[in-house]
């Protein structure tokens, strides 16, 4: 098991995860203030799309979940690519915890 925590900054909902190349998300959520977890809900592609919103080519927008902001509630992954909804409004942590493929195999 790998605990991989990354500071957010405001308005950033795209984040590249290299730290997980390897590895399976196991879960995501969010540090506050006082150090507690929140969990985050994972998401398909259809339905973080409904949310977001896309362009005219069928692509995220990127002003999409900059217009709502506020404590991220879901996320979506793409490969190493980590979207949140909506984009955050505070500088939290994000706290991922990821297993590595062979491992999570063997159960």
């Amino acid at each position: 098991m790998k605990t991989i925590e990354k500071k957010l900054t405001p308005g950033e909902w795209k984040l590249h995860i290299q730290e997980a190349y390897g590895h399976n998300i196991i879960s995501v959520g969010i540090k506050g203030m006082r150090d507690r977890t929140w969990p985050l809900f994972r998401v398909d592609e259809k339905s973080f799309r409904e949310r977001h919103g896309v362009n005219d080519q069928g692509e995220l927008r990127e002003d999409g979940p900059a217009l709502l902001r506020g404590m991220p509630t879901s996320y979506m992954m793409d490969g190493l690519k980590l979207y949140l909804w909506p984009a955050p409004l505070n500088e939290w942590v994000l706290h991922i915890e990821a297993e590595r493929k062979n491992e999570a195999a063997a159960r």
